[in-house]
């Protein structure tokens, strides 16, 4: 049995709801099981976020990251709950989730630019 407080249920409702897909071995995996996982004790990971910060970094992520995104596979992160989004980028610079390239620019991140980007696209309407 896994414990999840209503915080985390909550949370993993939101990403449910966005919808964020991302393709793996040839499976689709509804990312919102395992960052909602990650996002029970995320409040910790989002300290010291800075929106304006989070936005002069956002440039790398929205040349993929984008409205247009779905028609090519790639999620729009807009509107994502700030702790899914750092808790998702942390397991990608961990190494618990694997995919070369998230993996790859995740790892330059540290914790502060992190916790920076998922609260300014936290910050966005969704879809947008």
């Amino acid at each position: 049995k896994i414990a999840c407080s209503l915080d985390a249920i909550l949370t993993f409702i939101q990403i449910l709801q966005s919808r964020v897909w991302v393709m793996k071995d040839l499976r689709l995996a509804y990312i919102a099981g395992y960052s909602q996982l990650k996002a029970a004790n995320a409040g910790r990971t989002l300290a010291g976020a800075d929106l304006e910060y989070g936005e002069s970094l956002s440039a790398e992520c929205v040349v993929c990251h984008n409205q247009n995104s779905a028609d090519r596979g790639v999620p729009n992160i807009n509107g994502l709950s700030a702790e899914a989004f750092a808790s998702t980028l942390t397991a990608y610079k961990t190494g618990e989730l694997d995919n070369p390239l998230k993996k790859m620019i995740a790892s330059k991140l540290d914790a502060k630019q992190i916790a920076s980007l998922a609260v300014y696209f936290a910050s966005l309407p969704k879809g947008q």
